[in-house]
Formats: structure tokens, C-alpha cells, sequence
């Protein structure tokens, strides 16, 4: 073999790999980067849809609120102020139409775990005994 025919099929199976190459690397960017956004984009509008009067709301311009009522493309919330503000000079919320595609989620109350009574404790001390008066069980 001369050496001209090697590099001439050394060039033709290094150039029909190539698009191989582009394929992998496209299907490796839709699937960790552009699919998980769509799902994301998805979801966000699901839960937009998905409101119902007296759920807590933040909108995607950062506004918290109250559901106050659902129409078929609006949803109305009531916002208030702060605990620390100072407070307006009528005290009341303000209420504001947004369009439910403007919805960015919906706010779910923390769950708070009740207190421990006062003779439990998490983890038992060292050099304690079980029930049974028995230190190694």
C-alpha cells in the first residue's frame, strides 16, 4: 500500500464520523439543557392554571398575594403589607387582576413540626439503660 491510499482512507472514515459526532453532541444539549427547561416552562404554566381562591401566589414581576377569586384568563389577588411596614393610612389590601399566564407559582405553607414535650428527648445520654435496666442491649 502507498502511502497516498492510507491517508485517503484515513480521511474518509475520519469525515463520516464527524456528523456521528454533531448528532451526540446535539442529543447530549436537548437533553440536559433545552428538555429539563421545557418541562420546567411547563410546569410553571400548569401551576399557573391550577390556582384556587385563598392560595398564596407570588407573580412572576415578584408580587405575593391572596387568591381573592378565578376567572376563565384572570385571577385577582390581594396583596398586603408586611408585618414590619409601617402601616397605610386605610390598613386595607390592594387588590390586583393579573392573567393567569402571569401567575408564577403558588407559595406552600411551611409544615412545622410540633415541640418536643418536656421529658423527651432525641437521643438518649450516654451511660443510660433501656426499659429493661440492661446498659449493652
Amino acid at each position: 500500500m502507498t502511502l497516498a491510499t492510507l491517508l485517503a482512507a484515513t480521511k474518509s472514515s475520519g469525515s463520516s464520523i464527524f456528523p456521528l459526532i454533531l448528532i451526540a453532541v446535539f442529543g447530549i444539549v436537548y437533553f440536559f439543557f433545552i428538555r429539563p427547561k421545557q418541562q420546567a416552562q411547563k410546569k410553571a404554566r400548569q401551576s399557573g392554571r391550577e390556582v384556587e381562591v385563598g392560595d398564596q401566589v407570588v407573580t412572576v414581576g415578584g408580587v405575593h398575594g391572596t387568591v381573592k377569586s378565578v376567572g376563565d384568563d384572570h385571577v385577582v389577588i390581594a396583596t398586603g403589607q408586611l408585618p414590619d411596614a409601617t402601616p397605610s393610612s386605610d390598613g386595607s389590601p390592594t387588590n390586583l387582576t393579573f392573567v393567569k399566564a402571569a401567575i408564577a407559582r403558588k407559595i406552600e405553607p411551611a409544615v412545622e413540626t410540633p415541640p418536643l414535650s418536656s421529658g423527651e428527648d432525641e437521643t438518649p445520654e450516654a451511660g443510660s439503660t433501656h426499659e429493661d435496666g440492661d446498659p449493652s442491649a
